[in-house]
């Protein structure tokens, strides 16, 4: 497969510019010399071309309205009460036993959490007796590498009105570097120099998001996953470097501040229901080796 750094090395001579292009490489949350080209390629046509979509109101607001399609056609939601098992027998899936005590036959199990806990936490050992390539499947899953978390500041500001930058998001790297920043997270290193940031301004669209007066502002960084303790006590040193970085571009940021929220490690877990909170569940080139070799024929 050919990677998206010799794909960049192939068609341009100015490392600055390659490095540009990889900036955009944080939605996959690996770096160049680890991304297929063609999955690089995707996501800087989304970027570049075509811009990014938000839900009026908050992405709150597609959930509810999920939620209340689903309850109009005679859906159930059961709130607060964890899934502890997938049952099955020798001809599929027969319905999930929760921590409250309750199981729940089902045809059909359709699981939002991540495939390790789906397969191996989820499945006992007669389950996987029961369901012939069971095991196997696990064993190929339990190679997969989960990708790489992240972390999130939400800042409620006072309005600038001397702020003329109408940008909607701001993709922030402290030098022509993309790469090694990306590396250095992906192998477990916590970027505590703030090398790299994602700024965005929902509210400068979406006013209902804010107070006249007010906006709100998120950033954004990959992380490592590390553990709980860690983050508790390291998620505060984090927010105030990409805070002080935030700074640089954005005008009097620190000055303007009246509300912080951190969404460290468990904020993050609860998102996504992922056992190591990763942005992209597993890493997202484990999917797409395996869509390129079935394409392929293999």
């Amino acid at each position: 497969q050919v990677t998206f750094r010799v794909m960049l090395d192939e068609y341009f001579e100015d490392e600055r510019l390659k490095q540009i292009f990889c900036v955009f490489l944080a939605n996959v949350g690996l770096p160049s010399v680890k991304v297929n080209a063609l999955r690089a390629l995707i996501v800087l046509k989304e970027f570049l071309l075509d811009g990014g979509y938000y839900v009026i109101g908050g992405m709150h607001q597609f959930v509810d309205q999920l939620a209340s399609v689903f309850r109009e056609r005679g859906g159930i939601l059961r709130y607060q009460e964890p899934v502890l098992k997938i049952t099955v027998n020798h001809s599929g899936v027969t319905g999930v036993l929760t921590a409250s005590g309750n199981y729940y036959h089902a045809r059909v199990v359709v699981s939002n959490v991540s495939l390790k806990q789906t397969f191996i936490q989820f499945l006992d050992e007669d389950s996987i007796r029961l369901c012939r390539g069971l095991r196997e499947l696990q064993g190929k899953i339990g190679l997969l590498q989960s990708s790489v978390s992240v972390t999130v500041i939400y800042l409620g500001v006072q309005r600038d009105e001397k702020d003329l930058n109408r940008a909607r998001t701001v993709w922030y790297l402290s030098s022509y570097d993309a790469d090694q920043a990306f590396a250095d997270i992906y192998e477990g290193k916590v970027d505590f120099k703030g090398r790299s940031l994602l700024a965005a301004f929902p509210a400068r669209f979406d006013s209902s998001l804010a107070p006249s007066g007010f906006e709100c502002i998120n950033l954004e960084t990959l992380a490592p996953f590390m553990n709980e303790m860690f983050w508790e006590q390291n998620k505060n040193r984090l927010s105030e470097i990409l805070i002080n970085r935030a700074n640089e571009f954005i005008p009097n940021l620190r000055s303007r501040t009246v509300l912080k929220e951190v969404a460290g490690w468990r904020r993050v877990w609860r998102w996504i229901c992922s056992t190591t909170a990763a942005a992209y569940r597993i890493t997202i080139e484990a999917w797409w080796s395996a869509l390129l070799e079935k394409l392929s024929g293999r």
